[in-house]
């Protein structure tokens, strides 16, 4: 399509990569390239981090913390650089709030009961600390980023795990807890469209979806499109079941552990909702902002990839039209 064509020649010819490491001194770059890049780059955006709800904090540390400390001593070498961070709404944690504002960094640590947002909440907190002492920052929160419109994924990511789990074994939740995925092209294009934005620019926006959906409505979404049947059960039913029936070989078995331990605190924050009005009135700014497709396009693109890479049977309906 048109990305092997023209945007595979514009990327290319603008982009250089470098090989290195968040979790070393410089990001794994040599001296006489960290000077080049500190005199030549006019922002900074970091990105890098280990996405990981197994691995308590000290071992995330290195990647995501002082990873992020080496990105904002970059930032500040040199000339005056903008420096965007992405950081993502779990800063919050299993926190039971009933609105997660923009402007809440989330001060108490409320909810931060495992590594990973530990790791992300103390990073956000540097990148603002860099901000009151003068550098030019914009933090974006994105919820669960999912796949791309062309149907690319990870196979290791929590959706593409649990979704896999879902419709191979046809259980679903029933809770009434907010679930916001946008897909990851999206969430990229609309990062960078925010942060071209000048003049009077918040400083922090969650990158989530308008509506309200939860995850009976996008397994409905995916009965409807394609098929696949569900069993709709309470979170602590599918927790049993997950027990039961979770072998080695699904994807979903990394995480059997992290249900077991907070699936409470998950039914706790039932009534939790974003709050995005940030990023709605500056993808309203922004030519340039793509807006969020339906929940059947972004789910529709989750199962496709799944069933390219054989973690789910063939949709019902699509064998039903092959005979």
């Amino acid at each position: 399509g048109l990305w092997n064509g023209t945007l595979r020649e514009k990327f290319t010819s603008r982009t250089v990569a470098l090989a290195g490491d968040i979790a070393q001194p410089r990001l794994g770059l040599s001296q006489r390239t960290w000077q080049e890049l500190a005199q030549g780059v006019t922002s900074v955006y970091h990105c890098g981090a280990e996405v990981d709800y197994v691995k308590p904090y000290h071992r995330l540390r290195d990647s995501n913390v002082s990873g992020t400390v080496e990105a904002l001593r970059l930032a500040c070498h040199g000339p005056a650089k903008h420096f965007h961070f992405v950081s993502t709404t779990f800063i919050y944690g299993f926190t039971s709030r009933k609105i997660l504002w923009e402007s809440d960094p989330n001060p108490e640590m409320d909810g931060l009961n495992f590594g990973y947002p530990q790791s992300k909440w103390v990073s956000e907190q540097l990148v603002y600390r860099a901000a009151q002492r003068g550098l030019d920052v914009r933090v974006y929160r994105p919820s669960l980023i999912t796949a791309s419109r062309l149907g690319r994924y990870v196979r290791r990511d929590i959706v593409a795990r649990l979704f896999a789990y879902m419709i191979k074994y046809g259980v679903a939740m029933d809770s009434i807890n907010q679930v916001s995925m946008l897909p990851v092209d999206v969430c990229a294009n609309n990062i960078v469209a925010l942060s071209l934005l000048t003049g009077d620019v918040p400083q922090t926006f969650h990158l989530t979806t308008d509506g309200y959906h939860t995850l009976q409505d996008a397994c409905s979404a995916i009965h409807q499109k394609l098929g696949y049947a569900f069993e709709y059960i309470s979170l602590e039913k599918f927790v049993k079941h997950v027990n039961a029936h979770c072998t080695p070989q699904d994807p979903l078995f990394p995480l059997v552990a992290f249900l077991n331990q907070n699936y409470k605190r998950i039914l706790k924050m039932g009534n939790k909702r974003y709050d995005n009005q940030n990023y709605r009135l500056a993808q309203n700014r922004s030519s340039l902002a793509v807006p969020e497709p339906s929940l059947e396009e972004t789910v529709s693109q989750i199962v496709s990839f799944l069933r390219n890479e054989n973690l789910i049977p063939e949709s019902p309906l699509l064998l039903a039209t092959s005979y």
